[in-house]
Order: structure tokens, then sequence, then C-alpha cells
């Protein structure tokens, strides 16, 4: 996956605690091919990670540190091919920032 027209059925897992910061994110990648899945609680994220296969877990801003900590802990152990980030910059960042993520081993 080195460039964006490579980049197709990725599904990427939003986690934010505010509709705009989702909406921002599937704006930026739904048209370059990702499947983006949204989650406002801990409770979505769980049952979304259990029922779906999630490439990334992108973390907004607003997520709690404990539930960042419970979140790596699942991956860890239930779906270790998640790679999971923290986005704390602006939009700019955000296609970047998951290609990286899809890149890493």
């Amino acid at each position: 996956m080195d460039t964006v027209e490579e980049v197709k059925n990725y599904h990427v897992l939003v986690v934010g605690r505010r509709d705009y910061i989702i909406d921002n994110v599937r704006k930026i990648l739904a048209p370059k091919g990702f499947e983006v899945l949204a989650a406002m609680s801990d409770s979505d994220v769980f049952d979304t990670l259990k029922s779906k296969t999630i490439d990334v877990l992108f973390l907004g801003g607003s997520v709690e540190p404990n539930s960042k900590r419970d979140f790596a802990e699942f991956i860890e152990e239930y779906s270790p091919s998640t790679k999971m980030i923290e986005h704390f910059g602006g939009p700019a960042t955000i296609l970047a920032e998951v290609q990286a993520a899809l890149l890493q081993k």
C-alpha cells in the first residue's frame, strides 16, 4: 500500500466522544476507499471488535486514558492484527496516520 489509489477494503473504526470528530474522519477516509465505522462508547468499540475485522482502531483526542488502555489490552489478546492509533492533530494528518499504521508489521 504505497499510494492512496491502492487503499481498498480496509476497515477503520473511529472512536470519538463527539459526532463531529467521527464525521471529519469519515469525510477524509471514505473517499479514499476505506470502510469507516464509528463508535462513541467503549461498549460499541468492543462489540465492533468482536463482530468485525478491524484494520485500524482510530482514537480521537477525546478518548479517556482508561479506555485507551482497555482497548489496547483487548486488541493484544483478541485482535492482534488491529493497529491502534491516537490522533491529536488536525485533519491534514489523518490519512497519513492511517496509512502509516497499515504499513506497520
